[in-house]
């Protein structure tokens, strides 16, 4: 082959190729896809931690108590 002949064939190559990828660039995998098991409301939840003595939550705190003995509310 020539040295012209491959430049046209290269040429065209890049050419095709630019069209392929402008296209496949389209749609985003967010767009058109979701993830199994995604929730909007938040979930909590309480446990017995059992660890060192002094390093956890204690009664001072308070913060669980509160979550704990608030009245479930449905809306």
């Amino acid at each position: 082959m020539k040295a012209g002949n491959i430049f046209k064939y290269i040429a065209i190559f890049l050419i095709v190729g630019l069209f392929v990828v402008s296209h496949s660039y389209a749609a985003r995998v967010k767009d058109i896809a979701s993830i199994g098991g995604v929730r909007d409301n938040q979930l909590v939840g309480y446990g017995l931690v059992v660890g060192l003595a002094g390093t956890g939550d204690d009664i001072e705190n308070g913060l669980s108590l509160i979550h704990i003995s608030e009245p479930t509310r449905l809306n």
